[in-house]
């Protein structure tokens, strides 16, 4: 269960990670950001 759980925690802190550098990126729009984190969410927690 530990294991888990730090696995999970490893997968968030990814996506925070990831969503510093998307708001970082001025070229993109606000729609295309949350397309790009929704993406980014599905392919880390669903596998």
């Amino acid at each position: 269960m530990a294991q888990l759980q730090e696995e999970i925690s490893r997968r968030v802190d990814v996506l925070k990670d990831e969503l510093q550098r998307l708001e970082s990126m001025t070229h993109l729009t606000k729609e295309e950001k949350e397309f790009l984190i929704k993406e980014k969410q599905v392919a880390l927690f669903k596998s």
